[in-house]
């Protein structure tokens, strides 16, 4: 890592403009304020965090084709934390600033899994709740769903099985880099 590493976080970003972190107005403007920080902050020469929730794919994949066109081969990592959403409002309720149940549940139903067809050099995983039984379910309630996606032709239960099988096989690695394939 950088020495000069930059923090962007919505929240402060949220408190500094409207005096409350947790003051959902204008969240473009917060945004637009985050993007131009982070711009500014990596032709600096700075490294930075972006810290936000950042559950929709489009968004996340033009934010960082704009930070690619005004910072050329800038390298951008992603860092996901798992946790069964259960877990996640049992902890937000130690935060100083609560978010309520239905905005956590909301952005779990939205979260489109970060993955190598987004422009990212690295991905990593941290999940502490790993529950070995977690991945059956999901395949349970998806059999025979289509992706609806370039990418896969698989439906959701036979990826998610090709996945978990990957997943198994290369546990001890910490990160897979984009010139892997994930099925050979």
């Amino acid at each position: 890592g950088n020495a000069n590493t930059t923090l962007m976080s919505s929240d402060d970003i949220r408190a500094e403009l409207w005096g409350d972190a947790a003051d959902q107005q204008s969240p473009d403007k917060v945004f637009q304020v985050m993007q131009k920080r982070t711009i500014d902050a990596l032709l600096k020469g700075n490294d930075v965090v972006y810290d936000a929730t950042n559950v929709n794919a489009r968004r996340r994949v033009g934010f960082i084709k704009q930070l690619q066109y005004k910072v050329p081969n800038l390298d951008v990592e992603c860092h996901i934390v798992v946790a069964p959403i259960d877990k996640c409002i049992e902890h937000q309720q130690l935060r100083d600033r609560v978010v309520p149940t239905y905005a956590i549940r909301r952005q779990a139903t939205g979260f489109q899994v970060p993955g190598y067809d987004e422009p990212y050099n690295k991905i990593y995983v941290y999940n502490s709740y790993y529950n070995p039984t977690y991945l059956s379910t999901i395949q349970a309630a998806n059999v025979n769903v289509p992706q609806l996606s370039k990418w896969h032709q698989e439906t959701v239960d036979k990826h998610t099985a090709m996945v978990e099988q990957y997943a198994r096989e290369n546990k001890k690695k910490k990160y897979h880099s984009k010139q892997e394939k994930l099925i050979e």
